[in-house]
């Protein structure tokens, strides 16, 4: 206890550049934080642009009167039952599925998909999906 008497009483105070480093400290704390909240803030605006472009996409995609929006890439596909030998996999054609692409015009955003007409009772492709 009576080093620290001792300590605190040999002291007459703390100099001016000791008090302006100390408020340099403080301000670049300061100003360290206000960049981060402002960096934060960008990037929570620019997710949340992006969710709201998605919700838009998704809304648009499933309505039935957006079918002349989607383009057909391939009429031919297939699987491969072996893909990490691909020489060696055996090839499965999928004769009803098509690979197109649907663009929105309001997001500019795109999405492919398998598009697999199901098969008739004589074993053909029905064009659309009556009521099933």
């Amino acid at each position: 206890m009576e080093k620290i008497l001792q300590s605190l009483q040999s002291k007459d105070g703390t100099s001016m550049v000791e008090v302006l480093t100390a408020f340099l400290v403080i301000v670049l704390m300061i100003t360290m934080f206000g960049k981060v909240v402002t960096l934060s803030m960008g990037i929570l605006q620019r997710s949340q642009k992006v969710m709201e472009n998605m919700e838009t996409f998704n809304s648009e995609y499933y309505q039935e009167k957006n079918k002349e929006k989607q383009t057909l890439i391939s009429g031919r596909l297939s699987l491969k039952e072996d893909w990490k030998n691909p020489s060696e996999g055996t090839v499965i054609p999928l004769s009803q599925g098509e690979l197109k692409k649907y663009t929105d015009d309001t997001t500019g955003l795109s999405r492919y998909f398998i598009e697999v007409m199901p098969q008739t009772e004589n074993g053909e492709g029905k064009d659309e999906m009556d009521g099933q």
